[in-house]
């Protein structure tokens, strides 16, 4: 039988760095922790990790392809930054500012 507790914010988001750092499945983790797996799965949701908090974002580095590619973010209220090879960080944050 799985734990029917309240979860607080905190106690979630503990669970969910825990589980990032164990190399567990999401099923495997949720076995051992005695959690329920849909509730889990809610909770990994990275929206709800993130809300409100800057996403660190990791770039390939090499290939071929790589001066062509553009970074784009796409924020919750529907702005989209593109930032382009080349583009100078303080266009990229004026362009974040501007909304």
């Amino acid at each position: 039988m799985k734990n029917k507790e309240k979860y607080t914010q905190e106690q979630k988001l503990a669970h969910v760095r825990s589980w990032e750092a164990s190399g567990l499945s999401k099923k495997e983790y949720c076995r051992r922790q005695d959690l329920n797996y849909s509730t889990f799965k809610n909770w990994t949701s990275r929206d709800k990790i993130n809300e409100g908090k800057f996403i660190p974002v990791k770039l390939k580095t090499g290939g071929a392809a790589l001066g062509q590619t553009a970074l784009k973010v796409s924020f919750p209220n529907g702005v989209v930054v593109i930032c382009h090879p080349g583009m100078g960080l303080e266009h990229i944050v004026g362009l974040i500012k501007l909304y």
